[in-house]
């Protein structure tokens, strides 16, 4: 295991997308899902596309292969997961794993070679404060713990940290919020690097966990 940022991590917000066109990078059938998305939902999912396709697009450029964002479709399974397919011929020498997240203004996206890992997960949340419900729903009665015994300032983004490695942990082994957030415990050394444990078990998870501070957010991604 290790706590470093993934080479093929992608933060992308507004300031990013297409100036003429801000649907330029998208294929016919991307756009036709844009337009029928909620307007207060149009932008996050814009900014989840491109972060995706600048991933993919950045991933296959450090195995020689060049693309256009408009070579690259990114669809929903019918379990909700994201993939891809690319078009006009391209053959992939490589396949890889697709995680996506958005908020109201922040696109993130992470890739990884498939052969070398069983899943992954990214999340973004605004740093918040959670009331007290929430939070003991999705901790651990150890991480509840540990979360009220630091300053009350630090509590909202202890929380948020919390929430999010979880949450990317669930869309790693791809159940998503079907698994309940307390099956799993993270844990964080002196360092403050997290590790993650089966609560019923405490066996350790093989899995690379890892965090940022981005903007007032918290990125967290999982590799198992």
């Amino acid at each position: 295991m290790s706590y470093s940022r993934p080479s093929q991590l992608v933060v992308q917000t507004e300031a990013d997308l297409p100036t003429d066109n801000k649907l330029l990078f998208l294929r016919e059938r991307e756009q036709k899902c844009y337009l029928q998305k909620p307007v207060t939902q149009q932008l996050p999912w814009l900014l989840g596309r491109l972060a995706a396709k600048k991933a993919i697009q950045d991933f296959f450029a450090t195995h020689n292969q060049t693309l256009q964002l408009t070579d690259i479709e990114v669809y929903n399974t019918e379990t909700g997961s994201p993939s891809y397919i690319l078009h006009d011929e391209i053959v992939s020498r490589t396949s890889i794993l697709l995680s996506i997240s958005h908020t109201s203004s922040c696109g993130v996206a992470l890739v990884t070679p498939e052969n070398n890992h069983a899943g992954i997960g990214i999340d973004i949340e605004q740093i918040r404060a959670f009331n007290t419900e929430t939070i003991s729903h999705f901790l651990t009665p150890a991480e509840y713990r540990l979360y009220q015994g630091i300053d009350v300032k630090k509590q909202p983004q202890m929380a948020t940290i919390y929430w999010t490695l979880k949450e990317a942990y669930l869309k790693a082994i791809g159940t998503g919020l079907r698994t309940h957030p307390q099956r799993i415990m993270i844990t964080f050394d002196n360092g403050g690097c997290p590790s993650a444990y089966e609560s019923n078990t405490g066996k350790l998870i093989q899995a690379s966990l890892y965090y940022e501070a981005y903007e007032g957010y918290i990125i967290s991604t999982v590799v198992l």
